[in-house]
């Protein structure tokens, strides 16, 4: 768990200084109306501190949930009838594929392909782990990944239809 954390802690820390050396530039390209209530980089430095010096809890309790939605979806494809390992792999395998986020000190596209490295890490380290074919840990894997599209669809469908609701009237 120390190690997931420290390599996703340092993907964090330079996602941040991306953030905060090139946050001013991007939100100077919104439309004044879209800009709000940015109040400086003096705060918005001080708020990336924060979320640095706070980052290990929300890591901690976030590693607990996504193994523990990952283990019942390998329940759920049958990932798990020939594993020994049980949720406590399913751990270490979450935490270990946080190296990942090391691709962050890359600016712009270091959080795609974190997302995606650390996607392709947990299906090659569950087949290893749980002894599981491909297939079910791809299945697996992307459970979580295909609930969260089709949640943001239903949003963006909603959002959509409420503004269009309120235009009509």
């Amino acid at each position: 768990m120390l190690f997931g954390l420290l390599m996703s802690w340092a993907g964090f820390i330079a996602s941040s200084i991306w953030q905060l050396l090139f946050g001013a530039s991007w939100q100077s390209m919104m439309p004044a109306s879209m800009r709000g209530g940015m109040s400086g980089a003096g705060a918005s430095a001080a708020m990336t501190i924060g979320m640095m010096i706070i980052y290990p809890i929300i890591y901690a309790i976030g590693l607990f949930i996504g193994a523990g939605i990952l283990h019942v979806c390998f329940m759920i494809v049958g990932g798990l009838t020939n594993s020994t390992s049980g949720f406590e792999g399913t751990l270490r395998l979450t935490a270990y594929s946080g190296v990942a986020q090391l691709a962050n000190v890359v600016p712009f596209l270091g959080g795609l392909a974190a997302a995606v490295w650390g996607l392709i890490l947990l299906v090659i380290g569950a087949q290893t782990l749980h002894k599981t074919t491909q297939g079910k840990a791809i299945a697996a894997v992307l459970i979580p990944v295909a609930i969260c599209c089709v949640c943001v669809i239903i949003a963006i469908i909603g959002g959509a239809a409420a503004i269009m609701g309120a235009a009509g009237r």
